[in-house]
């Protein structure tokens, strides 16, 4: 859980998260679509697959398959945001980061108890 105290773009947030990746793949929407991430991601060994933005002129078409995985990310992010709210009321980062991944611990602990209690 990466947090910030100011309104950030992604893609900042994101460089420091990329130093010690150890996955195959990197699935992530538009606002990765850089030549800095990308050439980072392959000297790791990492496939990006990320979308290219339409004024990209090096658009080439990813695979759609792994690219789907994202979407389902996507609706359970969304899923937490409607169940728990999408703020984070903590002042303090660490704060914010422990309350972030109580949502996402008891978002998973509830979604396991339906699966078990209805068969």
């Amino acid at each position: 859980v990466n947090t910030s105290h100011t309104k950030t773009h992604e893609a900042k947030l994101t460089k420091p998260l990329l130093e010690n990746l150890d996955c195959k793949n990197f699935i992530y929407d538009k606002a990765l679509d850089s030549k800095k991430i990308r050439k980072k991601l392959e000297e790791q060994n990492i496939n990006p697959i990320i979308s290219y933005r339409k004024n990209n002129k090096k658009k080439k078409i990813i695979n759609q398959t792994p690219y789907k995985q994202r979407n389902i990310a996507e609706s359970i992010i969304s899923a937490i945001k409607r169940t728990y709210g999408k703020t984070i009321k903590n002042k303090k980062a660490q704060n914010q980061q422990k309350q972030t991944l109580l949502k996402i611990l008891n978002y998973n602990l509830n979604i396991t108890l339906k699966k078990y209690s209805t068969g």
